[in-house]
């Protein structure tokens, strides 16, 4: 094994979770309404990863910008019990396709954001799969979000389908603390 392919693989380790495999074909909620999907929305449970490892509290405001983009701002408290927010944009990729978006908080910094369903009101399920060059491993994200500090069992559990019918199985679920 070559240092470049050490290098790769624990770096996806660090990161987020990886799989020896491609991205699959998704699907993102048809005819999505970024306007509508705009304000605070909080975290309630995301895929286990790296970046985002023993944080609480964590929520993200969109807001819609003059000129189409969406504006980005992420908030959080990390493990260490520190204050964290990153700021950005996000923009339509299609807009035959208004569920696919892609985020850029600054250079090297961007990535999918993927409306697979939402009610506006109550849920959003979020997914992006990154497919590393010349290998056969992709990383995966998945969130789910609330416009509320929590959201009904029988809403997480439709949730959990959503993300099921991906391949991403709750198991790999970390709730979100939001008690703060």
């Amino acid at each position: 094994m070559s240092l470049t392919t050490i290098a790769i693989l624990l770096s996806l380790y660090f990161v987020g979770t990886s799989f020896a495999a491609k991205c699959p074909t998704i699907v993102t909620q048809a005819n999505v309404d970024v306007e509508q999907y705009t304000g605070l929305w909080y975290e309630i449970f995301r895929k286990d990863n790296q970046f985002q490892s023993g944080g609480k509290c964590t929520n993200a405001t969109y807001t819609l910008k003059p000129d189409g983009t969406v504006g980005v701002l992420n908030q959080a408290i990390n493990s260490m019990g520190v204050y964290e927010k990153i700021e950005g944009y996000a923009v339509v990729k299609d807009p035959a396709v208004p569920g696919a978006l892609e985020v850029n908080f600054g250079p090297n910094q961007k990535g999918s954001y993927n409306i697979m369903s939402t009610d506006y009101k109550e849920y959003s399920v979020v997914y992006s799969c990154i497919d590393i060059p010349n290998t056969n491993i992709n990383i995966e994200f998945a969130w789910i979000l609330s416009r509320r500090k929590t959201l009904p069992l029988a809403t997480i559990n439709k949730c959990n389908e959503i993300l099921a019918r991906l391949g991403v199985s709750s198991l790999g679920l970390s709730a979100t603390p939001q008690n703060c």
